[in-house]
């Protein structure tokens, strides 16, 4: 059921983005952890190179209800490599973008690597979700080490 929702989710970001030359249609597989507000949650990793970015789509070994995605700057590394970061869970998404100046999600990263067949890095910070009538709510990952070669 898992690889199911994460294809599912991997070709909902496919239609969202118009067809490119540059686009390689590789998708890879591997393994990350995540601990997000005091939880370590282990992943599997999806990788897509969609026109200038590159997609990653985890999804929650033990909870097929949770999902992170981190999308990059293709080949870019560094603070500036990370455009967005989202955590959609049942109750909504949580997310960050950099694009996005009202909004209190803030991400620390630390990008090492970042080509078509690897990635690593480190990811730390605060993801935020809007609830009408209440405003922001916040959620904390305190840490994301990575390492995936494919």
């Amino acid at each position: 059921m898992k690889k199911i929702i994460l294809c599912i989710l991997t070709l909902g970001v496919l239609t969202l983005t118009s067809c490119s030359s540059d686009d390689d249609g590789s998708i890879n597989i591997e393994n990350a952890n995540i601990s997000i507000d005091n939880t370590l949650m282990d992943f599997d990793v999806a990788v897509q190179n969609i026109q200038s970015f590159r997609v990653m789509s985890f999804s929650n070994s033990s909870d097929d209800s949770k999902y992170f995605i981190i999308t990059l700057e293709r080949d870019e590394v560094g603070n500036e490599a990370v455009a967005s970061v989202s955590y959609l869970t049942v109750d909504g998404t949580y997310r960050y973008d950099k694009y996005t100046v009202d909004n209190p999600a803030t991400i620390s990263s630390d990008i090492e690597i970042n080509t078509s067949n690897a990635f690593k890095g480190t990811l730390s910070g605060v993801l935020s979700k809007y609830i009408e009538g209440v405003g922001y709510e916040t959620i904390t990952i305190e840490s994301g080490n990575f390492d995936v070669t494919f």
